[in-house]
């Protein structure tokens, strides 16, 4: 991480930095990285498989799952997905809430499968 004092100029490190609150703002954003979200990755060439569902109740519930390929927050259903094939989903394309699967909700091996 970048400090305030390695993008300064020795002559703002022998006087001080004297600009207005404002610039110290502009400076530290143009230094700091926004936080990463999942809806970044999301793209065409590359869904991510999502909880998805028209409230929170039902997205808890884990009723539908689909691959999110585009988010456009500006939509009343921001998220666009491919629905998955299966008994859990459904003929649907946009929907108000989307969470990413986690690997530890995806299968996991287990002793069943080794073999003997």
């Amino acid at each position: 991480m970048k400090r305030i004092i390695d993008g300064m100029s020795p002559e703002q490190i022998a006087t001080g930095w004297d600009y207005s609150q404002e610039d110290i703002l502009d400076y530290l954003e143009s230094i700091c990285k926004p936080v990463p979200n999942w809806e970044d990755d999301v793209s065409e060439r590359s869904p991510v498989p999502c909880w998805v569902g028209d409230d929170l109740e039902q997205l808890k519930s884990h009723l539908y799952i689909g691959l999110i390929c585009f988010v456009n927050q500006t939509w009343s259903s921001p998220y666009f997905c491919v629905p998955l094939v299966g008994a859990s989903s459904i003929e649907r394309y946009r929907w108000k809430h989307a969470r990413p699967i986690s690997p530890d909700e995806c299968w996991q091996p287990t002793k069943q499968g080794e073999l003997r």
